[in-house]
Parts: C-alpha cells; sequence; structure tokens
C-alpha cells in the first residue's frame, strides 16, 4: 500500500474513534439525565431487579438458569453503566431502595402487628 493509502487509511480511523468517542459521550450524558430523575432512578432500579443482580440464577431447570443468566448479564452490564456514568446517582439509587425495603417491612410487622391483635 502506498503512503497515500495509508494517511487515508489513518484519517478514517481517527475519524472513526472521534466518533465512537462523541457517542459514548451521549450515552453517558443520557444516562445522567435519567438517574437524575428520581422516576428514572426507580425505573432503572425496577429492571436491575427484573434481571435477578441480586439473587441467583440456579434453578433445578438448566435452561431456565441460562435464561436467567443471560437477563442478569445484562443487568450487570446496565449496573455498570449507571456506576461509570453517574456513581452519585447509583449510590442514591440503592439507598432509595433499600428505603422502599425497609418501608416495606415495617409495614408487614405492623400489619402482622393489627392480625394478631385482631385474633
Amino acid at each position: 500500500m502506498t503512503k497515500t493509502g495509508d494517511a487515508a487509511n489513518e484519517s478514517k480511523i481517527a475519524r472513526k474513534r472521534r466518533e465512537e468517542k462523541l457517542d459514548r459521550a451521549q450515552e453517558i450524558k443520557d444516562l445522567r439525565d435519567i438517574c437524575g430523575l428520581p422516576a428514572g432512578r426507580r425505573f432503572l432500579m425496577r429492571i436491575l431487579e427484573h434481571c435477578h443482580i441480586y439473587s441467583t440464577s440456579m434453578s433445578d431447570d438448566p435452561h431456565l438458569t441460562s435464561f436467567r443468566e443471560g437477563e442478569r448479564n445484562v443487568g450487570l452490564w446496565m449496573a455498570a453503566e449507571i456506576g461509570d456514568a453517574a456513581p452519585q446517582e447509583w449510590l442514591m439509587m440503592q439507598q432509595e431502595r433499600l428505603n422502599e425495603i425497609e418501608k416495606e417491612r415495617r409495614k408487614e410487622i405492623n400489619d402482622d402487628d393489627r392480625d394478631n391483635r385482631d385474633d
């Protein structure tokens, strides 16, 4: 290949890298925007929970285990993306979810106490 061909190829490669960098910057901005909204954080957390990132994928059925592992792989990728793009919001999402879980537990305890008093 001629030096002119090499230079043209290098120019295309450099342009492609710049485009990829800009695309990645837009992806990060988009994710930060979503994570900046309480509704966005709740929605993302629902998806992550649906992807079983906080539980095992194991099942007696190997096909179901494989299916769940596929879902889990997507969830782990999403969690890594969120952590890279918006680390503070990622921590906030987790804390908000823990607060919701605690609220649900307290409600269950209160409901159980009421049921026991009614007996």
